[in-house]
């Protein structure tokens, strides 16, 4: 099919996460939204063995609380802690929203 119309073959295409950033934002889900993907994606942000041990468990004001295994994980995790910080910030499905503390529990479950 042509587009009889030229001025369709210049449209920049924009992706929905560009389109719908804005209006989540808005509606106060933001942090929801931005958990779920942190939650996705967590073995690629911090590796296979600490996703094995660690999982994010909620996210407010840029305070992320990510539950660990045991004891000694937590130890482990509060040694990586601005590294796990900068990991989250650098993964590029985030839009822009940015991580400013992460405080790690021990997982009763």
């Amino acid at each position: 099919m042509k587009f009889q119309n030229k001025r369709y073959l210049k449209a920049n295409p924009v992706s929905v996460d560009r389109l719908m950033g804005p209006v989540v934002q808005d509606m106060g889900i933001g942090s929801f939204v931005v958990l779920e993907k942190i939650k996705n994606n967590w073995e690629i942000i911090v590796g296979a063995t600490n996703a094995k041990n660690t999982k994010p468990s909620s996210l407010r004001h840029g305070k992320l609380t990510i539950a660990v295994s045991s004891p000694v994980w937590m130890t482990q995790a509060r040694f990586y802690k601005s590294t796990i910080i900068e990991k989250i910030n650098n993964f590029d499905n985030l839009n822009d929203y940015a991580i400013d503390e992460v405080i790690f529990k021990l997982d009763r479950s």
